[in-house]
This record gives structure tokens, C-alpha cells and sequence, in this order.
């Protein structure tokens, strides 16, 4: 659920692609991004 939404899983992975756009397009690396989407799985409880 994103604010108050609940988004189906081709919404949540268009989404993630816009997130991940724009902070390539803020100029972080893909490293960055792969190292923040790592640290950010691991404290979501499964």
C-alpha cells in the first residue's frame, strides 16, 4: 500500500522504474542505487 493506495505488482514495478529514473537522472550511481535497494530489502520484515 502506498498512500493509502494498494497498487498491483505492475503498478509497484512501474513505480520502482520511475523511482529508479529519477535518481539516476539526481545523478547517484547505479551502484548507489543497487546498495540502497539492498539495505532497504533487508529491513523489510518478510
Amino acid at each position: 500500500m502506498v498512500g493509502g493506495v494498494i497498487l498491483s505488482h505492475e503498478e509497484l514495478d512501474l513505480e520502482w522504474v520511475e523511482l529508479i529514473m529519477n535518481a539516476l537522472d539526481m545523478g547517484l550511481s547505479e551502484e548507489e542505487i543497487r546498495s540502497f535497494l539492498d539495505e532497504s530489502t533487508q529491513s523489510i520484515p518478510h
